[in-house]
Parts: structure tokens; C-alpha cells; sequence
């Protein structure tokens, strides 16, 4: 499920938009400056994850939001708060209600009167936690305990299953931001800011995801070893191997083992290549479907380890990503043996690039929308002109649907079927 369109009345005072999302699962946003492209982004991700207080901040005069269920919200701006669907979500009747005590635990303190939403890296000031905390899909409870008015207290309701309904029609919606090389936190014990450099975090985050996956290997494959004896004892004819698919099935577990040697996935030797013996045809045909299962445990993991490192190395010049169960992923320099290079070190454009495709290809699930804001940054032109092609690629094998805004014509290049330019839509 999936937001479908957006028809936008006075955004920033000025622009009128009928925005349709295209087929195929990727549509690009293009525009001049100051025409609303982020916004668009930051409109869908607000109304897919409840983000009620960027709403309240944005200046429109109304947003009908359609679904590819064929269900429909429209929402509406006034001096008194925002409406869904003709009923009115006030500031005062929030204020009423002591949703601050529930503050959502992706908001998280930067400074003394300064909050951050952590998924999106959108500032959050005092008035709008509560705000924050009223999106939350529990804020029903707080409604019956903290609202004394009964007519109040009905509309709130309302507008609370409304936003969850609006959540569930978007499906699972996640903004990737132009800020996304820096994170920042609050320091208590300095009573100040740190920002942290994203992309150092990554190959931590990776080597427990392979940890994860391993462990899942060892489980799975102990509980195989385990049972093989019997099966072996209760073996049929039928079980067995011949000459020809035995020399089939080791040559396609060695390009398999190939791939769990090169990313250290798993410590075991494979079968060596030897003449084959018919006397233990029903061992090898039991050995050579174990293995292939056990391989299966590591499979969607290898295809987005494959994906990861053939479009980075495809982008870095005398240097590449070299992955391990040990140590996550490095980036080694070409021209000198075992010297790896700081993260930190890489240019803004590199950095950018190992980011975004970290996030896309690891971080994110099947039947997701993401929301892409400015890939283009710090990235040349002729990574530009990499970018959608191997995005496809992602789509593909994550089966993401993507919006991406972008002021880059070499991002687009070739896929102008996909794009939808707010200038045109504006001046149409």
C-alpha cells in the first residue's frame, strides 16, 4: 500500500500541485529552487509516519492525499490548526493534554530546548513535542485519560484513527535526508552537541549483521550435522548420486564456497575435487544437499553484499571496499598492500556514496516507499549518471518503491518518463 497522489493548494502561499507518483517503482521530483521538491518528501513522509507537527509548520492552504487502496484524506490549514477531513486539530486542545509525558523514544534531546526526530534529522522545538507525542499510535489512551471535554475528546479520537489509517494506507515510509552525513546528539555531561560522522558507524552496523546472519548459520547448520546419520542409515537408492551430477554439483559449491570465502562468512572446507566413487554416491548426494542449504541461510545476504561492493568499487578510483565477518567493510588502497584507509579520510562524494547505497541496500525492506532528498550531493557527473541505473538495481532486488527530488539532469538522464517537474505542473 502506497500514497498514489497529492493535490497541494497553496503551498508556501503560491504553488498549486496535482503530484501523481509514475508505475514501476521509481518518480523522480524535479523543480526549480524554492518550488517545494523536498517538501513534497517531507509532505508524504509526515503523513505516512504521523509527523502531525511538520503539518502544523508548513505553510498550505489544503493536501488531498489519495491511496492506492482508493481511500482519500483530505487535510486543511487554518490559523486555529490543522483539519483532517473537515475535523480540527488544535494546538490549544494538544496543550490541554499532558502528551509530553509519552514522548516518542525516536525524539531524542540535542540541547536544552532542542529535540531531534532520528528518523528524519528534523529539529523539534518544546511546542512541538507534544505535537510529536500525539502522533503516536497509542495517543488514543492519553486522549480518554487526559480530555474532559466530550465533544473534544470525539473529534480528537476521530483524527487519531485518521492518522493511523493514514499511516497503514502509506505502507511502511522511510526519508532518507540531504543532512545524512552527520548525525547529531546531545552530550548531558558537556551540556552541548556532538555530530558524529554517519558513514563510521557502517562497518559496525554491517559486521553485526553478518554476526546476525552467522549465528543464524550455526543454529541451522548444527541442527543438520546433527540428523545426518540417521538420514544417512535411512537412505534409499533413490538417494543417490551419479558421476555427472556430482561433477555439476561440486562445481556450482565451489563458486558457492568462492563466495563465502571471499566475505568470511563461514569456516569449513568444501569437498575436495577427487574421482568419484559409487560406493559413497549416497553420502555425496546427502553431503552436497546440505551444503547447499546451509548456503541458502547466507544467500540474501551475499546478494546485497555482492550489490554493495560491485556498485561502490565501481565508483572508487585506486581504492576499494574489501568486506569481513571481522571487521564489517575497509576501504584498502589499490597501490599499497594491506593499507587501509580512514573513512574519515574519503572525500564528501565517496562518503555519500557508501552511505546512501549502505542505507538502501541493507536497510531497507521489501514493500517500503523510500524518499530520497538530493543524491546528487558532492557526487560527480558521471556518478550522476550512474545513480538511477543502479538504484534500479536495489529496486529490484529489494522491491522498493522510491520518489526521489533532485535538481540534477544527469540524474535523471535517460528516465525522463519517470520524472514530474513542479515548474511544469506550476506553469501548466
Amino acid at each position: 500500500m502506497m500514497i498514489t497522489s497529492l493535490k497541494v493548494e497553496k503551498l508556501f502561499g503560491r504553488f498549486d500541485y496535482d503530484f501523481h507518483t509514475k508505475d514501476g517503482g521509481v518518480t523522480i521530483v524535479t523543480g526549480p529552487n524554492g518550488y517545494g521538491k523536498s517538501t513534497i518528501l517531507q509532505i508524504i513522509d509526515a503523513i505516512s509516519n504521523k509527523r502531525t507537527n511538520y503539518l502544523f509548520s508548513l505553510e498550505f492552504q489544503s493536501i488531498e492525499c489519495s491511496f492506492d487502496n482508493h481511500n482519500s484524506v483530505k487535510i486543511g490549514r487554518c490559523d486555529e490548526g490543522i483539519s483532517f477531513d473537515g475535523k480540527l486539530l488544535s494546538k490549544k486542545a494538544i496543550a490541554r493534554m499532558d502528551f509530553a509525558r509519552r514522548r516518542p523514544s525516536n525524539i531524542r534531546r540535542i540541547g536544552p530546548n532542542e529535540w531531534i526526530d532520528s528518523r528524519t534529522g528534523q529539529i523539534i522545538f518544546p511546542d512541538e513535542v507534544p505535537l510529536m507525542s500525539f502522533m503516536d499510535i497509542d495517543s488514543a489512551d492519553l486522549i480518554e485519560i487526559y480530555s474532559n471535554d466530550g465533544d473534544e475528546k470525539n473529534i480528537l479520537l476521530q483524527i487519531n484513527k485518521t492518522l493511523n489509517d493514514m499511516s497503514a494506507w502509506s505502507g511502511k515510509t522511510r526519508l532518507i535526508s540531504d543532512q545524512r552525513l552527520v548525525k547529531r546528539t546531545y552530550n548531558r555531561t558537556r551540556d552541548e552537541e556532538d555530530i558524529a560522522e554517519t558513514v563510521l558507524e557502517l562497518p559496525n552496523e554491517l559486521k553485526k549483521k553478518i554476526s546476525s546472519v552467522s549465528s543464524d548459520y550455526s543454529t541451522y547448520a548444527n541442527k543438520l550435522d546433527s540428523t545426518y546419520p540417521s538420514r544417512l542409515l535411512k537412505s534409499t537408492p533413490d538417494d543417490e548420486i551419479d558421476k555427472t551430477e556430482y561433477k555439476q554439483q561440486l562445481k556450482e559449491a565451489q563458486s558457492k564456497f568462492e563466495k563465502l570465502k571471499k566475505y568470511t562468512l563461514a569456516e569449513f572446507t568444501l569437498l575436495e575435487d577427487g574421482s568419484f566413487d559409487s560406493k559413497f554416491a549416497t553420502a555425496l548426494k546427502i553431503y552436497f544437499d546440505d551444503f547447499f542449504s546451509k548456503y541458502s541461510v547466507f544467500e540474501d545476504l551475499i546478494v546485497k553484499l555482492d550489490l554493495f561492493t560491485s556498485i561502490i568499487n565501481g565508483r572508487l578510483k585506486f581504492k576499494e571496499i574489501e568486506i569481513s565477518r571481522e571487521k564489517g567493510f575497509v576501504v584498502k588502497d589499490q597501490s599499497a598492500v594491506d593499507r587501509t584507509l580512514p573513512l574519515g579520510k574519503l572525500s564528501s562524494g565517496e562518503k555519500q556514496e557508501i552511505l546512501l547505497f549502505f542505507d538502501l541496500i541493507f536497510n531497507t525492506n521489501d514493500d517500503l516507499l523510500l524518499l530520497i532528498d538530493e543524491p546528487e550531493l558532492s557526487l560527480h557527473v558521471s556518478w550522476q549518471q550512474q545513480f538511477l541505473d543502479d538504484l534500479l538495481k536495489v529496486t529490484e532486488t529489494n522491491r522498493l518503491q522510491v520518489i526521489i527530488a533532485t535538481h540534477s539532469p544527469q540524474i535523471i538522464g535517460s528516465h525522463r518518463d519517470i520524472q514530474v517537474d513542479l515548474g511544469e505542473l506550476y506553469n501548466g
